[in-house]
């Protein structure tokens, strides 16, 4: 994913010449499809850390709104 490398899956056998391109296409496409869920479990978690982000700076932006109002409130008659 993105050419970069995720993990590494390694198939041996005491034979040589034991995997057909058959059994090598379908490895390369578990790869592909196990490097697929691990990005998008890292991109979901990443999504779940901005979002607490967010909530959070927005809170504090509120409050500190809330702050200001209430000291034009105090200092208007």
């Amino acid at each position: 994913v993105r050419r970069r490398i995720t993990g590494m899956l390694a198939l041996e056998h005491d034979t040589p010449g034991a995997f057909t391109d058959r059994v090598t296409d379908l490895a390369l496409a578990f790869t592909d499809q196990a490097a697929i869920a691990i990005e998008n479990a890292r991109l979901y978690t990443e999504a779940q850390q901005l979002a607490a982000l967010e909530s959070a700076v927005s809170y504090t932006h509120l409050r500190a709104h809330e702050t200001v109002l209430d000291t034009v409130r105090r200092l208007l008659p």
